[in-house]
């Protein structure tokens, strides 16, 4: 199994099948063979002009003209009527067929030109029933004017139209017409279009057709041929897919397994314990635990009996908590029956902290369980904070007291936190929070929950949050002094960046300045960049690289023009080794070139060496052959290539 970018274009694929299968071209053209008089050998029913005696000419007017062609602005208006809904007495099919039969004394060919050619947007219904019908006895000549279109849009809509009115009578003529496009972008457009079309009566022979174009570099119209003979006979699907081999093949069983899912979980089931799990960190695209997350929402039970069978315990971790909060969402009642009911105690702690994850879950009730049931790890820490930011929300001081419940260690740590974040933006009383917060046991708990406090707090009043940081006991001051500026120079950097420079003295003031400089970089390069030439040179120690980091992903060009205009020394070596560094990334030849123009040797070898470890990381071919021709000191050539020359 790929790693998950690898199927993400085939999921993606997939889910735009639906675009093609759903595509409504145009009213039913077959109105024209069966909803017509003259086809039928009937009168038609309704009154005509010469049984009434009068003449009705107006465009909108179906009853008198039926064998009387129609002009370009009658029909404009007659599509704008039909198109609008609002026909008065007369029903909409009866007018659609009326239409038709009236068409059919039309020349076809220049009354669809016109009505494309009216730019009206209300008429794109009418394009397409125009080309539909067009394309019923000229399809060359409708294909034809169709490509003619400069709007794209409109384009696609007639050649839609066209397309799909050929396929009706035979696909294989329909996908013949699309792959002889010769504009790329168009023919597999159409092609998937038309594959989709021949999928319906032929999906083998689709599938093969699509399969060809995908070991061509197109993939898009295998997975959504794929997809659409998944959802009508994912048996066939399936045989056709095992025979797929190398990287398309696992896209192409994942894509088939995620729709078998939704269409029969328990034949996704078998499939799916056929496939080797993937490594490591991609645990989570295990196909069993994608399988029981779609399963959950039809049968959660079932699909947590069958998650309890994984024998992998990440896995079967990742699966139960999905399967037992999609149960949460429809019943949470049976859930956190069914949970109770679960012999394995760190199963059924796995459970009750998914379940604390709910909406739908009492906050105090969930603490407690969770208290006493779930096991210490990343599991309770997740659900223990993720609870308190909603605690926070209903009742902040009832779950302030429930924290003070909790052993020193991660889960408070978190859980402190995310509740001083939540409950310092929400208090009109702030001393109350502070209060709570001198009340967590010194150390990581007290220190991230004043952090959290004072960034919050800073965000929507910086004033406030810098009177009570003055009040502070000097031990929690240097934590909060960054947290307020980080807090404040999300609204305000330019103001932030100041006062913090004020500051750069205090404990905690260079980083405080770091981040409010940081984020104005984000915002503001320019500004940020002139503000930085306005501080004394020792203030400026480490914010010439955060600005160049953040400007180069703006602007490179501006960036690299102010570097060249700052004089030679630390603020300006700063500045183009961390330029070097973010060129790297696309071109360390380049970059290497940049670390040449730094004054401080010291600083110059060491960003040239770590640019060298990435390039031979991502490219040793090329990095070697360059090492072996640069310029270097022997000993980092020696470093490099080793005994290599």
């Amino acid at each position: 199994m790929k790693a998950p970018y690898l199927v993400i274009a085939a999921l993606a694929a997939a889910a735009a099948a639906g675009f093609y299968a759903g595509r409504a071209t145009a009213p039913p053209t077959d109105g024209i063979q069966t909803h017509t008089a003259e086809a039928s050998g009937e009168e038609p029913a309704a009154a005509t002009a010469e049984s009434s005696g009068e003449a009705d000419t107006s465009p909108g007017s179906r009853v008198k003209q039926k064998n009387t062609p129609f002009t370009a602005e009658e029909i404009k208006a007659e599509l704008l009527l039909l198109g609008s809904g609002s026909m008065g007495t007369i029903d909409e099919s009866r007018g659609w067929a009326d239409f038709y039969a009236r068409l059919k004394t039309s020349d076809v060919p220049s009354l669809a030109v016109a009505v494309a050619a009216a730019n009206d947007e209300k008429l794109e219904s009418g394009v397409r029933a125009m080309y539909a019908v067009w394309a019923e006895s000229d399809p060359v000549g409708a294909w034809n004017s169709a490509q003619s279109f400069s709007n794209q849009g409109k384009c696609h809509d007639a050649m839609h139209a066209v397309l799909d009115t050929v396929a009706k009578r035979d696909p294989s003529a329909a996908l013949n017409m699309a792959q002889a496009l010769e504009n790329p972008s168009l023919r597999q457009h159409m092609t998937t279009a038309a594959l989709h079309a021949l999928a319906k009566s032929d999906p083998s022979r689709a599938f093969e057709t699509a399969l060809r174009s995908a070991t061509s570099g197109d993939q898009s119209s295998f997975f959504s041929v794929l997809s659409q003979w998944v959802r009508e006979d994912h048996v066939a699907a399936q045989r056709a897919v095992a025979k797929v081999t190398g990287q398309l093949g696992d896209q192409a069983r994942l894509v088939l397994l995620q729709l078998m899912a939704d269409k029969d979980p328990e034949a996704a089931w078998a499939y799916a314990k056929e496939f080797p799990p993937p490594a490591g960190r991609f645990s989570y695209w295990d196909p069993r635990a994608q399988v029981i997350g779609r399963w959950s929402r039809t049968d959660p039970r079932k699909a947590i009996d069958a998650a309890l069978t994984l024998e992998d315990q990440n896995i079967r971790n990742r699966a139960l908590a999905e399967a037992i909060n999609s149960w949460a969402g429809t019943d949470f009642s049976a859930a956190l029956s069914y949970a109770g009911t679960v012999k394995d105690g760190a199963m059924r702690g796995l459970m009750i902290a998914a379940l604390a994850r709910s909406q739908n879950a009492d906050p105090a009730t969930m603490f407690n369980l969770l208290v006493e049931q779930a096991p210490a790890g990343e599991a309770f820490q997740n659900a223990v904070s993720n609870l308190m930011g909603r605690w926070a929300q209903t009742n902040p001081r009832e779950a302030a007291a429930a924290t003070l419940q909790l052993p020193a260690g991660e889960a408070l740590n978190s859980a402190a936190s995310r509740l001083a974040q939540e409950w310092a933006l929400s208090a009109t009383d702030k001393s109350e929070v502070l209060a709570w917060v001198s009340q967590l046991p010194e150390g990581r708990a007290r220190s991230e929950a004043i952090e959290s406090v004072f960034e919050s707090w800073s965000s929507r009043d910086a004033e406030g949050a810098q009177k009570a940081w003055a009040a502070l006991a000097e031990g929690n001051k240097d934590e909060a002094l960054t947290s307020l500026a980080a807090g404040w120079s999300r609204t305000k950097p330019a103001d932030a960046a100041r006062w913090a420079a004020s500051m750069v003295d205090q404990p905690g003031g260079r980083n405080a300045l770091d981040r409010a400089v940081t984020s104005w970089a984000e915002a503001s390069p320019t500004e940020a960049a002139a503000f930085l030439e306005s501080l004394p040179q020792n203030t400026r120690i480490g914010l010439a690289s955060r600005l160049v980091e953040r400007w180069y992903d703006a602007d490179p060009f501006a960036a690299a023009e102010w570097l060249k205009r700052q004089p030679p020394g630390p603020t300006r070596d700063e500045g183009v080794l961390a330029m070097a560094m973010e060129i790297s990334r696309e071109n360390p030849e380049a970059a290497l070139g940049w670390t040449k123009t730094a004054s401080s040797a010291e600083s110059r070898a060491s960003t040239e060496k770590n640019i060298l470890r990435n390039w031979m990381r991502n490219d040793a071919v090329s990095a070697t052959a360059w090492i072996r021709t640069a310029q270097l000191p022997p000993e980092t050539k020696a470093e490099f290539l080793g005994g290599a020359r």
